[in-house]
């Protein structure tokens, strides 16, 4: 019986993990795109100044470097109960969105 609790217990935190890890996914995915919001007028990549300084686009990059750093974080942990498939996917994740990450 011992071992049930221990397994239910083990899930739990299983189950934790992969909700903090989704929504911190979800976050960043919803800010990136926030922030290409921005690029999507002829020129727009000459008014760095603007962008930059906007408060909204600042407020989207603050949260999604928060959301990234915390799905970098808990890839050390992940890494013990995750299969390697989804290592490899959120690896790929976060080495492809590196330039957008700023």
């Amino acid at each position: 019986m011992a071992w049930l609790v221990i397994r239910s217990a083990a899930w739990d935190k299983k189950e934790n993990y992969y909700l903090i890890l989704l929504k911190n996914i979800d976050i960043w995915k919803n800010t990136l795109s926030g922030k290409l919001s921005f690029f999507d007028y002829p020129g727009a990549c000459h008014d760095q100044d603007y962008i930059t300084k906007n408060e909204h686009y600042k407020n989207l990059a603050g949260k999604g470097r928060c959301a990234r750093v915390a799905i970098q974080d808990s890839m050390g942990e992940g890494r013990l109960f995750l299969p390697q498939k989804a290592i490899q996917a959120v690896d790929k994740l976060l080495s492809e969105n590196n330039i957008l990450a700023e």
